[in-house]
């Protein structure tokens, strides 16, 4: 049977002229949790960024410290949390998709080629979509507890 626990040998000093050693428990399932869990918000990060950068590039640069003011929030631990970023996520995804529809249109009536932007932008709103789906992650799930937004 697997032990979640190690156990670290650390120095303590308890105002004494000498250091003693202390045994402390280290609970690495925790540890592990919490990475998983950042591991898991990357794609939203990402995500994110890439949603910042295509703000800059349409020239919509007030719209971008609102999207980066966001980010914090997933510090919080709560369900309303991972449905709002659920929502941006769903809406920036749209976006994507209305975005790469109409550059496919244009592309297509000036005669340019079309299919590599259309699975380039494909590909991102699908990293948004991914990244929103994340969220029903069992270990999300445990970080933002859905109570009563279920």
């Amino acid at each position: 049977m697997l032990r979640s626990f190690r156990t670290v040998r650390i120095s303590v000093d308890h105002g004494q002229s000498r250091p003693g050693r202390a045994l402390r428990r280290v609970d690495t399932r925790a540890n592990l949790h919490s990475v998983k869990s950042f591991l898991l918000l990357l794609p939203t990060f990402l995500s994110l960024l890439i949603f910042c950068a295509h703000l800059f590039r349409a020239g919509a640069l007030l719209l971008i410290p609102l999207v980066l003011f966001v980010l914090p929030l997933l510090l919080i631990k709560s369900g309303i949390v991972a449905r709002l970023f659920q929502l941006l996520l769903l809406f920036i995804a749209m976006q994507w998709a209305i975005y790469a529809w109409m550059l496919a249109d244009e592309r297509m009536d000036a005669g340019r080629p079309w299919m590599r932007m259309a699975a380039i932008l494909a590909g991102v709103g699908v990293l948004a979509l991914i990244s929103a789906a994340l969220f029903e992650a069992p270990p999300l799930m445990r970080r933002y507890p859905r109570r009563f937004l279920s």
